[in-house]
């Protein structure tokens, strides 16, 4: 009898393990975080790859040019996407505002712009009050921080139910937003029916590098307009101010 419960136990622990494998070569990240999210949840004290991550963002010296959030911006590689060499990315996969909130806080960076990519990851986790108050205190910092700010929209999903939540979200940030800050909402570009494009997205919610080919030509168009409203005048010329 023994024998025959470890033989159950080796053959199920085995198609575990098969499913487990094809889960990862299929959807790697979207699985290991599930995972991780149903086990530890986000629980900085336990999730030692945000915490590793915060560590080494604190010590790090932001460039000209600052993107925090989530995976939206963890997995661009920003420096190619908008071609440049002054970039600093950090981001963290699965963050919600709250976490933002508070790690911003005890970052000392000043770049010159920063774009901020947030919202997605408080759906289901916290109420659209709580992702607001957190959002406007993100703002506040990082207008205190930089001289510009952008704050992308969260992209659509493959999701309709998500969708209609991230709809709720956009209008609040929107509203928060106000004139303080740069509101890049690149939805249409990235949907079609409301949907995000499938061939734009690995898994239905994050996206693939034609995705973020699009969220890298309006960016490099923002600073460029930004850095072309600020850039000194010229010797022997001056800018009206009228």
């Amino acid at each position: 009898m023994l024998r025959l419960l470890a033989l159950a136990f080796l053959c199920l622990s085995a198609v575990f393990y098969g499913i487990m494998v094809g889960q990862t070569r299929i959807f790697p990240y979207q699985y290991a975080v599930r995972l991780q999210q149903n086990i530890i949840g986000h629980n900085i004290a336990v999730n030692t790859s945000y915490d590793t991550l915060d560590t080494i963002y604190k010590s790090r010296i932001s460039d000209n040019i600052t993107l925090i959030g989530d995976s939206h911006v963890q997995y661009g590689d920003w420096s190619k996407l908008l071609h440049r060499n002054d970039v600093t990315n950090l981001g963290i996969g699965g963050e919600r505002s709250s976490q933002l909130r508070n790690r911003l806080g005890r970052y000392d960076i000043a770049p010159s712009v920063i774009v901020i990519s947030i919202g997605t990851n408080d759906i289901d986790n916290m109420s659209l009050a709580e992702s607001d108050a957190n959002t406007r205190v993100v703002l506040a910092e990082a207008q205190k921080r930089a001289k510009h700010v952008i704050f992308l929209a969260p992209p659509p999903t493959s999701t309709p139910s998500i969708n209609a939540n991230i709809r709720l979200l956009r209008e609040q940030q929107r509203l928060a937003c106000g004139s303080g800050c740069f509101y890049l909402d690149l939805t249409d570009a990235l949907s079609t029916n409301g949907l995000v494009r499938a061939e734009l997205s690995a898994d239905g919610i994050h996206l693939k590098d034609a995705g973020y080919q699009i969220i890298a030509t309006a960016l490099r168009d923002e600073i460029a307009r930004y850095e072309t409203q600020t850039a000194p005048a010229p010797p022997g010329e001056t800018i009206s101010m009228f």
